[in-house]
């Protein structure tokens, strides 16, 4: 992204979170990377740093903290390490292995989770920490001295050194009890002068004491001397300790030799660690700052839903006043290209304004932004601003010309991938001539494609923004019964400057406010007036809106509650059809012990004429009591008559078919048939009927007869689009998880769900239900003139 001028970034505030992001990090590799911090120019890697930020941040969150502590900076050492034969120093040993201990706790930590912490394994993956951290610790401790563990050869030196120090301290003890005897010492205690054991003897006993002398006080009224006694064991010692630093000299290169093999792996471990400070720095604040990720893309959109300005929540977090930043909301698009917003002096307009670049800014450099969900901030090639006032008297450059030649550049750069804030255009000159210029600049950069936002008191601005296609206004909305700013931005209206009002506000003279407002003008005041209208208005519609909201909310208790004395009557439905059920089992119990009591009475009488009418008139009125309790029985159950169902064919029933008999219910199965006959077994009964009586309802038993089924939308009853404009956010889930299954079942292989852009609830709904339906493969967002950010098409086959 390309800023201009280059102070763009401190104008919006950028300069504010980067030292507060530059105040989390830890270390000073990281702190380095934050003051040389550039926004990112390509969007696949700008999704991939978002990624890992939005893991992070989630990780924070949940309490899990990576074991990150802050390296020290190697970066030297390595350079020294790279000639053959180079020695570091122990200090620069232990700094490298610390380094290396870091990166072996973290990327152990990493591992135990990298299904959860996907882009943060991905980096930390390929480390190859440990190889050296070891060998170093091994050999020096951690005051910087060699152990005596790091070579047999320095223990062995260290054992002798041991003992040729005591012998030097055992005959200096003796020499200085003979001179303290004689009256010559002046202490009681050898002393090391030079590297030597000496002793303390009065200057004029020099020649008394045999030795050698080394030094003297500053008085110079004590000498140090080394007593004769002790001086093979002294040479001894300083051998020794030759022997002891060639050995650790030794051991120093060999530990250097480790960190040359592997000072590629160590430096790439370091710059790694130092990036990870700077992210888990990132995450941080998002945490602080209660960010979100909003979509991204390239065409220039800004769909901003209840944006905060990040430096002024910093500003309110430092300060301790408890107060909180008013959220806002603002569009830009390829339809709407531009906003003018306008309003009164200290009303928020500058800031709103500074808001949408400060956001825009955050994002490009992989920073999670405070927004609501719904959001969108697209990632543009160009920043440009003109804000502040820049006058010179160096360059001979007054406020109005300061301005002209800022704008000078942007009108002659801008393009569809710029975003342009401009701060109070025109000013500094003239009013009708300032108002016209940045009204001709304002229409350049509307036909240039920029998206555009500038801040203005001119009324030639605010009409022209009313008219222009392609841009609208907004203002910052002002409370005149107490007379200050609310800093709400309402958008699509213009504001006005309530000067009048802000100067009974400070306190100005009564009588130069209404000198003031006759010398504007009636045409002015009425304007102003109107404007003032329309913003109560505006707060008398918010008024009615909240009425409605509370109306709504009361309804849809009321409907929860009948809701729930539906499902009431429904239970108490349920319980009725099926003691209707019951009732239905027991008639087909007493016709079927009528029919056989009928039968057995043929059978018993050998089939006599009268018999035989008998029992068919018995069977006749069964059937005509079955018939009426099963009318009665399937009103009860909603008016749906067995009687009316229809068989499945119309064929000649043949052995094994179920068939029914006359117009009964029962259904039979064909043991025999003849031209005159048939012997049809209906559960524990076996009659002799007539083949005319016989109505085949389905084949052989092993196929599964449907006497009614249940409706199943088609293709082509089933809509394709479902609209939940205007519904609430539960009320639209529930409708489209219908809508869904209901398509589903008519084998739809697309749909479309009208939402509308609104404040993007909706939309988010939509999208989080879709996200959960496994049966759903792809959704997105609809072509402009299918409806755009307002409609979902969705397809359905997953």
């Amino acid at each position: 992204m390309i800023l201009f001028p280059d102070d763009a970034a401190a104008k919006t505030g950028f300069d504010v979170v980067r030292r507060a992001v530059g105040g989390l990090v830890r270390s000073d590799q990281g702190r380095e990377r934050i003051a040389h911090w550039q926004p990112v120019s390509d969007i696949g890697e700008l999704r991939r740093q978002l990624d890992w930020v939005e893991e992070l941040a989630e990780l924070r969150a949940s309490d899990e903290l990576i074991p990150y502590e802050a390296p020290p900076d190697v970066r030297s050492a390595l350079r020294a390490a790279a000639p053959e034969h180079a020695m570091l120093s122990t200090g620069e040993l232990l700094d490298i292995a610390r380094l290396d201990a870091v990166a072996v706790r973290v990327q152990a930590w990493c591992r135990m989770r990298s299904r959860r912490i996907p882009h943060t394994w991905e980096r930390v993956e390929t480390w190859v920490p440990g190889r050296v951290a070891r060998e170093i610790e091994q050999a020096i401790d951690d005051d910087g001295s060699v152990r005596d563990s790091a070579s047999s050869g320095l223990r062995r030196v260290r054992g002798a050194l041991g003992e040729a120090r005591a012998r030097v301290r055992t005959a200096a003890q003796r020499a200085l009890r003979r001179a303290s005897a004689a009256g010559y010492a002046t202490e009681d205690q050898p002393t090391i002068r030079g590297g030597r054991v000496v002793i303390p003897v009065r200057a004029e006993a020099r020649r008394k004491v045999e030795g050698f002398v080394h030094d003297e006080s500053a008085s110079g009224q004590t000498v140090y001397i080394e007593p004769a006694e002790a001086l093979a064991w002294n040479n001894d010692v300083r051998t020794l300790e030759l022997e002891e630093r060639r050995e650790m000299e030794r051991i120093r290169r060999m530990l250097t030799e480790r960190v040359r093999e592997s000072r590629r792996d160590l430096a790439s471990v370091s710059e790694s660690l130092a990036e990870l400070d700077e992210f888990l720095a990132r995450a941080l604040l998002a945490h602080r700052l209660e960010c979100t990720r909003p979509e991204m893309g390239t065409s220039g959109t800004l769909r901003l839903r209840g944006a905060r300005n990040a430096a002024l929540m910093l500003h309110f977090q430092e300060d301790g006043s408890g107060r909180s930043v008013v959220p806002m909301d603002l569009d830009l698009d390829s339809q709407e290209r531009m906003v003018v917003i306008s309003g009164p002096n200290a009303g928020g307009k500058s800031v709103a304004m500074k808001t949408v670049g400060l956001l825009a800014l955050m994002m490009a450099h992989g920073l999670l932004v405070p927004l609501a969900p719904g959001s969108r901030i697209d990632l543009f090639e160009a920043l440009m601003v003109d804000i502040g006032d820049e006058q010179s008297m160096e360059n001979d450059l007054s406020t109005f010309t300061s301005h002209l030649t800022h704008l000078k550049h942007i009108s002659e750069q801008a393009g569809p991938g710029t975003l342009v804030l401009i701060d109070e255009i025109g000013t500094g000159t003239d009013p009708e001539a300032g108002a016209a210029v940045a009204q001709a600049l304002l229409e350049h950069l509307l036909e240039s494609g920029a998206r555009v936002v500038a801040t203005t008191h001119f009324g030639l601005l605010k009409v022209f923004a009313h008219e222009a296609v392609g841009a609208g206004n907004a203002s910052m909305k002002f409370d005149e019964e107490a007379l200050e700013p609310t800093y709400e931005l309402l958008s699509g209206t213009p504001g006005s400057s309530f000067a009048s009002e802000i100067a009974l506000r400070v306190g100005l003279l009564p009588g130069v406010i209404d000198r003031a407002r006759a010398l504007m003008g009636s045409g002015k005041v009425r304007i102003d007036d109107l404007l003032a209208d329309l913003l109560a208005r505006n707060r008398h519609l918010e008024s009615l809106e909240a009425e409605a909201e509370e109306m709504k909310r009361e309804a849809e208790a009321t409907r929860r509650e009948w809701t729930g004395r539906m499902d009431r009557m429904e239970e108490e439905a349920s319980t009725i059809r099926e003691k209707a059920l019951r009732e239905a089992q027991d008639v087909i119990k007493g016709a079927n012990r009528a029919v056989e009591r009928a039968v057995r009475e043929i059978r018993e009488s050998q089939a006599g004429k009268e018999t035989t009418r008998v029992a068919r008139e018995r069977l006749t009125q069964a059937r005509e009591q079955i018939d009426s309790r099963s009318r009665s029985l399937a009103r009860k159950r909603g008016g749906k008559s067995t009687a009316a169902r229809k068989p499945t064919q119309d064929a000649k029933p043949s052995p094994g078919d179920q068939v029914r008999i006359d117009d009964g219910d029962m259904v039979g199965e064909v043991m025999e048939i003849s031209e005159r006959e048939a012997l049809v077994a209906a559960g524990s009964l076996q009659l002799r009927v007539h083949p005319d009586r016989l109505t085949r309802v389905g084949g052989p038993r092993h196929q599964q007869v449907h006497v009614s089924q249940p409706v199943v939308a088609t293709s082509a009853a089933a809509s394709t689009r479902l609209d939940i404009r205007g519904k609430r956010v539960d009320e639209g889930a529930s409708a489209l998880a219908s809508f869904l299954d209901t398509a589903l079942g008519a084998n739809l292989e697309r749909v479309e769900i009208i939402h509308g852009k609104g404040t993007g609830a909706l939309r988010q709904v939509v999208a989080d239900v879709l996200e959960k339906t496994p049966f759903v493969a792809h959704f997105e967002e609809a072509p402009i003139e299918a409806g755009g950010a307002g409609v979902t098409v969705v397809t359905l086959g997953g």
